[in-house]
């Protein structure tokens, strides 16, 4: 749950202009943010409503894909940096952060390489994917009363069963 009760989260939300515009799965999905990640999110898009977007912003899925129809830009969950980090070294983005930097610190020492050239090493790796590091998908459809945005989810690999299930959901959300 969000830092504050839901009823004043829900008080924020409702100030919000595009307000009548969000699914109730993703006021559902809010409601569970942590703080720092529900004030990610409402910059987030407060920054797209605004044609400011905070992050990369990939809009529509492609029109012969699963997603087809749906677009969605992206929100920096607390966790951003540890994924994107993780990513550049290829390890799995769903370990902590610890973990990333100890076995990053133990590939260092086991290659033989001198640590601070290791180090420095993997952080230009990792300075060269923040330009393009993302964060979560804010999903969204175009209709009748401008942009819905319909829910919060994680990248999913085209053609997974995964993307086949978020269509699903998507399918099935009203604003």
């Amino acid at each position: 749950m969000v830092c504050h009760s839901n009823e004043f989260t829900l008080a924020i939300l409702r100030d919000k202009p595009y307000f009548h515009r969000l699914a109730n799965h993703l006021i559902d999905q809010i409601l569970e943010l942590s703080c720092d990640d529900f004030a990610r999110l409402m910059r987030a898009v407060d920054a797209v409503e605004s044609g400011a977007p905070t992050t990369k912003f990939p809009g529509d899925f492609k029109s012969h894909g699963v997603l087809a129809g749906y677009g969605h830009f992206h929100y920096r969950r607390n966790d951003w940096a540890a994924t994107n980090l993780a990513l550049t070294q290829g390890m799995p983005v769903d370990q902590s952060l610890d973990q990333t930097i100890d076995t990053l610190a133990q590939k260092i020492v086991e290659d033989g390489t001198n640590p601070s050239a290791g180090v420095d090493a993997a952080m230009k790796k990792f300075i060269k994917r923040i330009p393009q590091a993302t964060g979560d998908w804010v999903l969204y459809r175009d209709g009748a009363i401008g942009r819905e945005y319909l829910a919060l989810h994680e990248h999913t690999v085209p053609g997974a069963v995964e993307e086949q299930e978020l269509k699903k959901l998507l399918d099935s959300l009203a604003v």
